[in-house]
């Protein structure tokens, strides 16, 4: 019986293990996330602001030619 008892405290302190790792691989999982979010949004911000001086750029050269 003590054998039992044993392998039934065995048991749950890997069960607790289990729960401890579940937890922390789900908040690294949501901290992923937001990672990668805050990365697309950036990439996003720079694709736009790249956008829009290539169109300040254009612009410029145009007035440029229309009163040369």
């Amino acid at each position: 019986m003590s054998e039992n008892r044993h392998l039934k405290s065995i048991i749950a302190k890997k069960d607790e293990e289990v729960r401890a790792l579940q937890d922390k691989c789900s908040l690294l999982t949501h901290q992923l996330k937001a990672y990668k979010d805050d990365f697309q949004k950036e990439r996003e911000d720079r694709e736009r602001l790249h956008q829009k001086l290539t169109d300040m750029e254009d612009k410029y050269k145009e007035l440029k030619n229309v009163s040369s």
